[in-house]
């Protein structure tokens, strides 16, 4: 009960600190995100790659039956 009571608390304390831009946390919670949707774009992009190379293989297989 403790720990999620701790939790919580930090979890608010968080959001208050980014509301009121404490600490310069709008900042680094800018910086993060961006880091996050950099992440992101190149997952898709694998996974896209990765399904365009399982297609032309599915087609070469169709092709060579």
């Amino acid at each position: 009960m403790n720990k999620l009571l701790l939790l919580i608390l930090l979890m608010g304390f968080g959001a208050l600190a980014i509301m009121f831009d404490w600490f310069g946390s709008r900042g680094w919670l800018d910086e993060k995100m961006n880091e996050a949707q950099s992440v992101v774009d190149q997952v898709q992009q694998t996974g896209d790659d990765l399904k365009d190379s399982l297609q032309t293989l599915k087609n070469l297989k169709e092709g060579n039956e």
